[in-house]
């Protein structure tokens, strides 16, 4: 007895290392659940994940496409945002019929964005505006192509010859919101009148106004550059509605050199 209590005590047991496994195994995820569940399990988390890419792919698509856009057309677009959230019903008004709703909202629409169907656009040709200098527009509101490079040119304004030295008048009652220098010689002055309206005048010389100054109609802004007789001066004029710019012939009368 002693001798086999002696060698059951003494005697070395081999031990095994067992390998753990870093990954668990599915029956050890899901010990309750049978394959059919595990595999149901797997695809709802797939289809989940799938889902989130999709729409964090389509949330950088959109931002993307709104810092490509012009900031005007941005700036619209949130001010309709804007608009809708804050928009409040007065319930002591008459609520309007289906049609003047849908007026309402599609006038709205295309206020933000610029956008007006063909046919419906009118232009404000009951608006008059006073001719910023005496003289004729020789190169009138229009796309053009660059005579070097043969490439497209934005139509932006008018050029209007007139005499030497000839007064440049405001075309209307308004604000100086920006004097600069032009390229071409002189001043570039920008006036926003009462309305959205806004003239910009380049090549304005003698010129003394300063910014925020309040111009009244058909005062004295500047004058034409002084060129040697028998030579025209040139003024070049833009107007611009809002965020666009028009065609200035259709808010003032001036003579148009058909020659050319």
């Amino acid at each position: 007895m002693e001798e086999n209590k002696y060698n059951s005590k003494n005697t070395r047991i081999r031990l095994e290392p067992k390998l753990r496994s870093s990954v668990k195994r599915e029956e050890d995820l899901f010990p309750d659940e049978d394959l059919e569940v595990r595999l149901l399990n797997r695809e709802k988390f797939i289809k989940k994940n799938i889902v989130r890419l999709i729409l964090c792919t389509s949330l950088f698509a959109v931002i993307y496409a709104a810092n490509a856009l012009p900031f005007s057309t941005t700036r619209k677009i949130t001010q309709g945002v804007k608009w809708a959230m804050n928009y409040e019903i007065d319930f002591n008004e008459e609520i309007p019929n289906d049609n003047a709703v849908i007026t309402t909202i599609s006038n709205q629409i295309q206020e933000w964005t610029g956008i007006q169907r063909k046919g419906i656009q009118k232009k404000d040709t009951d608006t008059k505006y006073l001719p910023p200098v005496e003289g004729t527009v020789t190169s009138p509101f229009g796309d053009k192509i660059h005579p070097i490079f043969k490439t497209e040119i934005e139509a932006r304004g008018i050029e209007i010859s007139t005499k030497s030295s000839s007064d440049i008048q405001a075309i209307d009652q308004g604000k100086i919101v920006s004097i600069q220098k032009s390229v071409d010689g002189g001043k570039k002055i920008t006036i926003q009148h009462n309305n959205s309206m806004k003239s910009i005048y380049e090549g304005c010389y003698e010129s003394s106004l300063r910014i925020d100054e309040q111009i009244q109609r058909g005062d004295i802004i500047g004058k034409t550059k002084t060129v040697e007789k028998g030579h025209s001066s040139i003024l070049y004029f833009e107007l611009w509605k809002g965020d666009q710019a028009v065609d200035p012939l259709d808010y003032m009368d001036l003579k148009v050199d058909t020659v050319n």
